[in-house]
């Protein structure tokens, strides 16, 4: 597999990744992105700071892109945010159908799923799985959260679905989890990411 459908645009600039692929904002320069690619020989990464004009590279094509003044991840069915403090990544796995990763701190982690047909869902009990509990629903706008907890290794997790409507019936997925104390980090960016797409 050479190029996946996620991508980075803005500041002028689209970034198209070689899977398997990671994005990290850089700390001293937001707008700038330091990409990764795993090789058969082991991680190679380049920085890309908007305003450069930097060629693209075996680890990433640069082309013109988008102006607005954040960077966005954009797949072949939707676009979103990047929330601050997560890293993006593809699967490591060529068989995993989902489109991104996103991992932030103490274990927190993003990722959509679909879209789907929208009666799959219709009862959101079928998102608890063994061992987990609804620890609320609420609805922001068109979008319907279901939020679980449950024990993993002797700690409390807290899970949450967001079931985002999209066109012809469909719904998109956008699932975080974190542990305990990482929770309020991740709800928040996962909000953020389910609010925002298009």
């Amino acid at each position: 597999m050479s190029h996946v459908l996620a991508r980075l645009s803005g500041h002028h600039l689209t970034l198209v990744p070689y899977w398997p692929y990671r994005f990290v904002r850089v700390p001293d320069d937001p707008s700038a992105v330091e990409v990764t690619r795993w090789m058969a020989d082991g991680p190679r990464a380049t920085v890309v700071r908007p305003g450069d004009g930097i060629a693209g590279t075996d680890v990433v094509e640069i082309s013109d892109g988008p102006g607005h003044d954040d960077w966005q991840i954009e797949t072949s069915v939707f676009t979103s945010c990047w929330p601050r403090g997560f890293t993006l990544e593809s699967p490591q796995d060529p068989a995993d159908r989902t489109p991104f990763y996103l991992f932030g701190p103490g274990d927190g982690l993003i990722f959509p799923q679909g879209p789907v047909p929208a009666e799959r869902f219709a009862a959101p009990d079928a998102l608890v799985g063994p061992g987990q509990a609804i620890g609320g629903r609420r609805q922001v706008g068109d979008v319907e959260v279901v939020e679980l907890t449950y024990q993993h290794d002797g700690q409390t997790w807290w899970q949450a679905h967001w079931l985002v409507p999209v066109s012809n019936g469909r719904t998109l997925l956008v699932t975080a989890q974190a542990p305990t104390p990482e929770w309020d980090s991740t709800r928040t960016a996962a909000e953020a990411v389910a609010t925002s797409l298009t």
